[in-house]
């Protein structure tokens, strides 16, 4: 049982049975390792991290959503998708994410994506 996080039931079934859900943290500094690790291993999908660019965060003209960069994992089956997955992932895995940012997720069938932010 996950006990990091649960997802509520926003909208949906939309198309090929897929619904939008807000994901509701269990616990508080959540680290993205944890995160990933409470995945179901019976899904895959692409969990897309909103990182703060040091560059553009120093920029005073720069918005908040330009401050950060979308850095994107594949998943599947409890595991990284390809090498490539675990390579981009790795300099973030001890970040804890922001958990005032309205984390979602969309999915159904085994398919389930995340959007999720770091602090």
């Amino acid at each position: 049982m996950n006990t990091i996080f649960k997802l509520n039931h926003v909208s949906g079934p939309h198309g090929d049975e897929c619904s939008t859900y807000d994901i509701e943290f269990l616990k508080d500094n959540v680290t993205l390792y944890e995160f990933l690790c409470n995945l179901n291993k019976e899904e895959w999908g692409t969990v897309s991290l909103k990182v703060l660019n040091p560059s553009l965060a120093k920029l005073d003209y720069a918005t908040e959503s330009e401050k950060y960069d979308n850095v994107r994992i594949n998943y599947k089956n409890g595991k990284y998708k390809e090498e490539s997955d675990k390579e981009i992932c790795a300099p973030y895995l001890s970040n804890e994410l922001d958990l005032s940012y309205r984390s979602w997720a969309n999915g159904g069938w085994s398919m389930m994506d995340y959007w999720i932010k770091l602090k």
